[in-house]
């Protein structure tokens, strides 16, 4: 099922979007769970395209799948340079309801709901203050 989904596209940057996408899906729902880093991702499929995800081979009823991309800017290189990098991020949750619910956030107002991002100076600023 998941590799199928992955590899279906055609260029290359989206086989690896697809892949990070199934990866921080696997990721946050073993947190969510209480799992550590030594949790067998393979007892998890999804399917993004279908909206369907398994666990052991049970649906996961119940839960609700945020996703998003955030840029970040991050020093890289000898002479550390500022780029700005895209990562994909997901967040689990497990609401109780009857459906599997993937929430996909594309632009930054909507993200700005629920998510904040803040930078080193308003972090500093706030522990000087306190």
């Amino acid at each position: 099922m998941e590799l199928e989904a992955i590899t279906r596209p055609q260029t290359p940057a989206d086989v690896l979007r697809r892949l990070c996408i199934i990866l921080t899906l696997k990721s946050s729902y073993a947190r969510a769970i209480g799992q550590n880093s030594a949790f067998d991702w393979a007892r998890l499929e999804f399917n993004v395209d279908k909206r369907c995800a398994t666990a052991d081979g049970h649906a996961l009823t119940g839960w609700e799948f945020r996703l998003y991309s955030a840029k970040l800017g991050v020093a890289r290189g000898d002479e550390p340079k500022i780029i700005e990098e895209e990562y994909q991020c997901s967040c689990a949750f497990f609401r109780g309801c009857e459906e599997l619910k993937f929430i996909w956030y594309d632009d930054s107002k909507q993200l700005e709901t629920w998510v904040q991002f803040i930078n080193i100076d308003q972090m500093t600023k706030s522990n000087t203050q306190a």
